[in-house]
């Protein structure tokens, strides 16, 4: 009777409700979350020769993660991976948003099986000066081709990799590269924050995205790997993914990867 007589004390106990099961969500989704202090030198990206280095620095690692995380500056080369994802998956309720951040170059709404794929890696400088890994990587699907574009740079400030994407660069992902002896490379990023121009906003852990990838090296062919990723909300759950192998090899440097012509950074 109370609540019928009063429904405005029925919307306060509904929010009360939604901030109360918020506030639990985010409970567990932190303690789900392992922390990350690593102890990593805050070295300033001028003192580095990869952008990687802080976190992989002194690994003895196979050739293709050599390759693929420590291209320094002064490398004459650039670094193809080419292969083939043998599945592309996304959720159907995703796919609208996939859509959209097709558009820059982001992501992709795209499910496939043996969808050829290759990634240009190459180093140079941004904007802003710093020492940069760029990652752009083509996805080609039997009536188009979808893209995902990035380049990385360390924050000596915050001790991680930052990946820079989406329209703009307004996406940033904090990277956490670890490796394991002998042959796997974990990579736990997430997604930390807009950027607007100058200004940067936290990103609250509930909106965060988190993108898990497990490359692991052929121990038989130092030039192969394999590589999966997991892209995830902690209340959503999983959202989209590919899974498949690589050939790692060398090419002229800002060359492209598929006519062998100069391109520039």
């Amino acid at each position: 009777m109370l609540l019928e007589r009063y429904p405005r004390f029925m919307r306060i106990r509904t929010l009360v409700g939604v901030a109360l099961s918020l506030m639990v969500a985010e409970t567990i989704a932190r303690r789900r979350t392992p922390r990350r202090d690593w102890a990593l030198p805050a070295e300033s990206s001028d003192d580095l020769a990869s952008p990687f280095e802080p976190m992989l620095t002194g690994r003895v690692m196979p050739q293709a993660f050599m390759d693929e995380f420590m291209l320094p500056l002064d490398a004459s080369h650039d670094v193809v991976h080419d292969g083939v994802m043998e599945r592309v998956w996304s959720v159907r309720w995703f796919r609208p948003i996939l859509h959209l951040l097709a558009r820059s170059d982001t992501l992709f709404p795209e499910n496939a099986t043996d969808a050829p794929t290759t990634m240009h890696i190459f180093i140079g400088r941004d904007k802003a000066g710093r020492l940069c890994h760029y990652w752009n990587r083509t996805f080609r699907f039997p009536h188009r081709e979808r893209r995902i574009n990035a380049h990385l740079v360390w924050e000596p400030a915050r001790r991680w990799v930052a990946e820079w994407m989406g329209p703009g660069d307004c996406l940033e992902m904090a990277w956490h590269v670890q490796f394991a002896p002998p042959s796997v490379i974990e990579i736990d990023a997430r997604m930390e924050a807009l950027r607007l121009g100058s200004l940067r906003i936290p990103l609250p852990r509930l909106m965060q995205l988190d993108a898990y990838t497990v490359d692991t090296a052929d121990s038989d062919r130092d030039d192969h790997l394999r590589c999966e990723l997991t892209l995830s909300n902690p209340l959503l759950g999983r959202m989209f993914g590919y899974e498949g192998a690589f050939q790692v090899s060398r090419i002229p440097r800002h060359a492209s990867p598929h006519t062998g012509e100069a391109v520039h950074a």
